[in-house]
């Protein structure tokens, strides 16, 4: 079992060589978040002075997939529909696509980035799915957990990118995706750690809050969380598996995608739940992707 990041001494905390800053706008917007003097007017006054992330709030709230009953038009409007809290999250998603804009020129590479952000939209759409389907609550927090559960992978990438297509490459997935080798045993004898562990330090150094980070960076390891995030990283781990076994999903870190039934157990799914909302997911993941885009 892998040890907490925030218990590792220095020297043995995985490193990479660079890390993906999280755009200005996402920063001051955390800041404000965590202000209890902050107001919707100050964040209102924040997020309007970007409008491409105006839009996409916009977007992302008026979705039909997010399920309010009425559309939105402004964004002060969706900010007191929703709360600070879940803004905030929102807010995060909807800049989060700057992060996964990782320049490459290789087939290889853009195609890599193109299944990540397809995966992470996915991940996330089943994270509140699931949430919702289990009247779980923090659905808003689930799905941005979903959304970022594989950002330490754009940490690596960041970081040395060569190094990581040769990890990709050591997995040898076949015509159809699937790998033969698993891509966390190929990234620990490259980069010395697999990416969740890296996703959960890329958390901690963006200030986001506890439970984030302990949900991102025990995905692959959910039973091993002995805290009360222990039944989200179950969920996300749950959601994770299902993204994977999209058409053409991003899976070279899952040899088999059968989701163990100790998974759906801790959080009490079904498993007649779960094929319906994957079922859903196969048949609404094009437009998710869409609105996400």
């Amino acid at each position: 079992m892998n040890a907490p990041l925030d218990s590792l001494p220095t020297a043995r905390r995985p490193k990479l060589s660079s890390l993906p800053m999280l755009p200005a706008m996402t920063v001051e917007i955390l800041r404000l978040v965590e202000d209890p003097a902050s107001t919707i007017d100050d964040l209102n006054r924040v997020i309007s002075r970007d409008p491409s992330l105006s839009c996409r709030l916009l977007k992302v709230v008026n979705s039909s997939f997010y399920g309010l009953s009425r559309q939105v038009a402004s964004v002060s409007r969706a900010i007191s529909i929703l709360g600070l809290q879940a803004t905030r999250n929102l807010a995060i998603v909807a800049s989060m696509v700057k992060i996964f804009e990782v320049g490459g020129h290789s087939e290889l590479h853009r195609t890599l980035v193109e299944n990540l952000w397809r995966h992470a939209t996915a991940t996330a759409a089943a994270a509140k799915l699931v949430a919702d389907t289990l009247r779980f609550g923090r659905a808003d927090e689930l799905f941005l957990a979903g959304l970022i559960h594989d950002v330490g992978i754009i940490g690596e990438l960041h970081s040395d990118r060569t190094r990581f297509l040769d990890a990709v490459k050591m997995c040898g997935p076949d015509a159809d995706g699937n790998p033969q080798r698993n891509l966390m045993d190929a990234e620990v004898e490259l980069f010395g750690d697999e990416h969740s562990s890296f996703g959960g330090m890329l958390c901690e150094e963006w200030r986001f809050p506890n439970s984030l980070c302990e949900i991102v960076g025990n995905h692959h390891r959910p039973l091993d969380v002995c805290s009360s995030n222990r039944g989200s990283t179950c969920l996300i781990a749950i959601a994770d598996i299902m993204a994977a076994g999209l058409p053409a999903g991003f899976r070279l870190d899952y040899l088999a995608l059968d989701c163990p039934d100790t998974l759906l157990e801790e959080v009490r799914l079904d498993r007649k739940d779960y094929d319906e909302i994957r079922e859903r997911l196969v048949r609404e993941v094009d437009e998710i992707t869409a609105v996400f885009s």
